[in-house]
């Protein structure tokens, strides 16, 4: 390879790393991508539904998505969030 290649290729490939940059946060694209779902400001704190148990020694523990049904989290954190949201969470505790 040339040094005039090298450089226009060189050159190509900066422009490319850089141009994200350039772009809207919101023109997410391939297949250079600003990823923006990052690219604006989140809130600090998050609020988020989970189980809680109480021991009879008064002791708080975290459940385990198993004794909500399922082993994935994301579907007991799902489950949990619609019994809150239905007023049934005392159905989910028997």
């Amino acid at each position: 390879m040339n040094r005039v290649t090298a450089a226009v290729v060189s050159i190509v490939m900066i422009v490319a790393t850089v141009s994200p940059v350039l772009r809207k946060p919101w023109e997410d694209g391939f297949p250079l991508s600003p990823y923006a779902m990052f690219a604006f400001r989140r809130p600090t704190k998050l609020t988020m539904d989970y189980p809680l148990g109480i021991t009879a020694s008064g002791a708080r523990r975290y459940l385990s998505p198993w004794i909500i049904g399922s082993a994935e989290v994301l579907q007991a954190l799902h489950v949990i969030s619609r019994a809150k949201k239905q007023r049934t969470l005392p159905a989910l505790c028997t």
